[in-house]
């Protein structure tokens, strides 16, 4: 093929392997994620960033922010094949921030209370920390710990 030849194909958008790496568009991945996040999750993205372009290549990895209320996740994709289709999946687990609260509240009881993010992302035996007022309004910090089985683990943080 002439060099007119293949400039005009890349023009044109014809042999794009051909023309250097070709790219799929961010804001069209973020937008994928974006509608998939909830089915997939379980939680609701009200926004998804990823890089503004996208090599299109097999095997090609790339990472976007998902923001899940006030809670910032880092999804991590990767190029199934050289046309632009991908697979993605939050970098770490998700913890029901709710649940958390729920049933730390019941085991202190009356009177103190308890508040965790809606959604946590950590994985087994990556601590995160949850907030508590005792009665009389003294804060305390609570460190809770995922465990693989699904449970958690919590203790009182002492300053």
């Amino acid at each position: 093929m002439s060099r007119r030849a293949a400039l005009a194909a890349c023009a044109l958008g014809i042999g794009l392997l051909a023309c250097g790496t070709a790219t799929i568009d961010g804001e069209s991945v973020a937008d994928d994620i974006r509608a998939e996040f909830e089915e997939r999750t379980g939680v609701a993205s009200e926004l998804v960033s990823c890089p503004e372009t996208i090599p299109r290549a097999k095997g090609e990895t790339f990472e976007c922010t998902a923001l899940v209320g006030e809670t910032t996740a880092i999804v991590k994709g990767t190029m199934t094949d050289n046309a632009g289709a991908f697979d993605w999946e939050p970098a770490r687990d998700i913890v029901d921030g709710e649940e958390v609260t729920v049933q730390i509240q019941s085991e202190l009881g009356e009177g103190v209370v308890v508040a965790c993010d809606p959604v946590v992302f950590a994985d087994p035996g990556d601590p995160f920390t949850c907030e508590a007022t005792e009665p009389g309004g003294v804060p305390v910090t609570i460190l809770v710990t995922p465990e693989e089985d699904g449970s958690f683990t919590w203790t009182v943080e002492v300053d």
